[in-house]
This record gives structure tokens, C-alpha cells and sequence, in this order.
């Protein structure tokens, strides 16, 4: 890595990115009340896993597509993959995780293919959060995160700015960072009377998600 020093600063930002969408992903669950909040955690810490191992195996590929995508702002980071690796990162993250014989419900939270329940776009919308936001927070993308998660918390879009946008961005959105602490203290009240809430993923067994990786010495293998 110190011969790349382009590669460095891309993993040091994908590294961060993924620690960012962790903390939104945990909040969220403690909001929802959900029963499976570390998995969630892990899920969005880990969905990116496989652009991190490309910036260091392949440096110069992930440069490549970070050109492409600066030159076509349209561009979607999927394709541009595709492009240079002949696989999208999500396509080879999938495969490796159940080659790893990771957790099924870990590997549910990770993909999309169950994108309609709360806990995988729990997992979803801190990823996209995060990724939007570290472009700056005038970036194009987040309204529509915004009312993703509005729509996940059951609050308001305004409710969510005040939750996300940090204080020093909040007067883009006309959010006083005064009203904002007196509506969160007022908020945390609130959920403190709230029974637990969300569902249960295919093949979601009880204490799946108290054991993260394979247990009896069943290692996994990459």
C-alpha cells in the first residue's frame, strides 16, 4: 500500500464509510426496537468488505473505476464495476459470504433479496447514508435517503435531518440545533415506552444471531 498511496486513501475511506453506516444501522434498530441489532451492526459494517480488499489486491482497478465515475457522475458504482472486474462488489460479496458459510441471516442483511423487510433496509438505508453523505452534504442522493428513512422509523423527513445532518450542516436544512436537542430528549422519552418491533427473515431461527460465525470448529475457509 505505501506504493499506492491513492489506494491507501480509498481504503482509509471505505474503511470509514462502513464504521459510519454501522453506528447510523445500530441507532436505527435501537429506535425500531429490533431483536436482531447486532446483526445489523455487522451487516452494514461488513457490506462493503469486498471494496476494501480490492483496494489493496487491485489498486490500480479501483483507481480505474473511480476515474470512470468521476468522469460519468451518472455512472452507477455497480456497472463501472462490472466494467473493470467483470462482477459487481455486492455479486462477489454474496458469493464469498456463502462460500464462508457465513450466518444466513447475516448473509440476508448483507444483499438485497429481501430488501422488502425493515431489518434489511435498516441495513440498506445507513449503507446508501453513508455513502451519500461522505460525498458532502449537499450531495443530490440524500433527499431520497431521507424519506427512505423516514419511512423506516416512522417519522417525519424533517424528524430525520435532525437525527442524521450534523450540527454544523443542520442551517442547510433550516434545523435549529436548540429545537434539535429538545426534540431528541423529547423522542428518547418517547421510546422508552415502545414495545419491540420488526420481523423475522427467512430461515431466521432463535439464538442464530447470539452466534456470528461458525461455531464447532467449522472455520470458514476464503
Amino acid at each position: 500500500m505505501s506504493q499506492h498511496p491513492v489506494a491507501l486513501t480509498g481504503l482509509l475511506r471505505v474503511i470509514s464509510r462502513s464504521y459510519r453506516a454501522a453506528t447510523y444501522a445500530r441507532d436505527w434498530a435501537l429506535r425500531r426496537r429490533d431483536l436482531d441489532t447486532e446483526v445489523i451492526l455487522i451487516a452494514a459494517l461488513l457490506h462493503d468488505f469486498v471494496e476494501m480488499v480490492m483496494w489493496v489486491l487491485a489498486p490500480k482497478d479501483c483507481s480505474e473505476i473511480e476515474s470512470r465515475k468521476k468522469l460519468d457522475p451518472t455512472l452507477r458504482s455497480a456497472d463501472a464495476q462490472h466494467a473493470v472486474f467483470g462482477v459487481s462488489f455486492n455479486q462477489l460479496e454474496h458469493a464469498l459470504a456463502v462460500r464462508w458459510r457465513l450466518p444466513e441471516l447475516l448473509i440476508s442483511m448483507m444483499g438485497d433479496q429481501h430488501g422488502e423487510h425493515p431489518s434489511v433496509r435498516n441495513v440498506i438505508y445507513a449503507v446508501n447514508l453513508a455513502r451519500h453523505s461522505s460525498r458532502g452534504w449537499d450531495n443530490p442522493a440524500l433527499p431520497d435517503d431521507f424519506r427512505d428513512i423516514s419511512g423506516l422509523l416512522n417519522v417525519s423527513v424533517e424528524r430525520v435531518k435532525e437525527l442524521v445532518v450534523p450540527e454544523e450542516h443542520r442551517h442547510r436544512y433550516g434545523t435549529d440545533s436548540e429545537d434539535y436537542c429538545v426534540i431528541a430528549e423529547r423522542n428518547e422519552a418517547t421510546l422508552e415506552s415502545d414495545g419491540p418491533v420488526g420481523g423475522v427473515l427467512p430461515e431466521h431461527t432463535s439464538g442464530e444471531s447470539d452466534s456470528l460465525l461458525p461455531q464447532n470448529g467449522d472455520t470458514p475457509t476464503p
